[in-house]
C-alpha cells in the first residue's frame, strides 16, 4: 500500500497520464489498437447502451468518486500506513524522503478533488451533450431508489448532477403501480418507464405515489442548457 501511494505521476497536471488525461478519448482513438477499442465503440453505437453508460457514468461521479467520499477515503487510506512510512523509506529508500511522500500525497488529493470536472467537460465535449441537470431529492418516505441503474438509499437534500439530452431513469424498487408526474412537462417529461426526459432549460418537480395516491418521492429537477 505505501508503495503504490509513493509511486505518483510526478506532473499530476500532465495532459497525458494525470487528472487531465482525456480517458474517454483515449480509449475510442487508440490508433492501431482497434482490439482495445471495438467492443467499447462499438456497443457506443447502441443509443440505450450510450445513454445507460453516460448517465451510469455521471452517478458514479455523484457518489463512489465524489470529491469529498473520495477525500475522506484517502484520509483513511493514509492514516492507516502513515505511521510505517518512516520505516518504509529507510529500509526501501522509495519514496526518497518523508517530504517527498507528503508531496505525493498532495497531488493525490488535488487528484480526486479535480477529477469529476474534468471527467463531466470530457463527457459532454465527446458526445455533444449542452448542460447540465442538478436532480435534488427532496422529500422520500421510501428507503431505496434505483437511479441511472443503480440501487441508491435515498437521502433527503442530496443533490447530484447528471447530463442534459439524456434520459434518466429513475425507479422505487419494490413496488407495484408506481405513478409519476411533473409539474412542468416544457422541462422535464415523465414516460411509461419511470425515464426522466429533459425537455428546457427550467425547474420542475417529479412526484412518485403509489396506486393508491400515497406519496413515495418527490425530486426537484432543475435544467441548465
Amino acid at each position: 500500500m505505501a508503495t503504490s501511494l509513493s509511486n505518483v505521476n510526478s506532473d499530476i497536471t500532465d495532459r497525458n497520464t494525470g487528472l487531465q488525461h482525456n480517458t474517454l478519448a483515449w480509449i475510442t482513438t487508440r490508433g492501431t489498437d482497434e482490439f482495445a477499442t471495438f467492443l467499447f465503440t462499438s456497443l457506443l453505437t447502441n443509443e440505450e447502451f450510450k445513454h445507460q453508460f453516460i448517465q451510469r457514468f455521471a452517478h458514479q461521479l455523484n457518489t463512489t468518486f465524489k470529491s469529498n467520499h473520495a477525500s475522506e477515503l484517502l484520509s483513511s487510506m493514509i492514516a492507516t500506513i502513515e505511521r510505517d512510512m518512516h520505516s518504509h523509506i529507510n529500509r526501501w529508500e522509495e519514496p526518497i524522503n518523508y517530504n517527498q511522500w507528503e508531496h505525493h500525497i498532495q497531488q493525490l488529493q488535488e487528484f480526486v478533488t479535480n477529477r469529476p470536472t474534468h471527467l463531466r467537460e470530457y463527457i459532454q465535449s465527446h458526445f455533444q451533450l449542452h448542460g447540465f441537470v442538478e436532480i435534488n431529492i427532496a422529500k422520500a418516505t421510501t428507503e431505496q431508489i434505483t437511479m441511472a441503474s443503480y440501487d441508491f438509499e435515498v437521502e433527503e437534500g442530496w443533490t447530484g448532477k447528471y447530463f442534459n439530452d439524456v434520459p434518466l431513469t429513475i425507479d422505487i424498487p419494490n413496488a407495484s403501480d408506481i405513478n409519476a408526474s411533473s409539474t412542468d412537462e416544457s422541462v422535464v417529461s415523465v414516460d411509461n418507464n419511470h425515464q426522466l426526459v429533459f425537455v428546457g432549460s427550467g425547474e420542475s418537480t417529479i412526484i412518485f405515489s403509489d396506486d393508491l395516491g400515497n406519496h413515495l418521492l418527490s425530486i426537484i429537477v432543475k435544467v441548465h442548457s
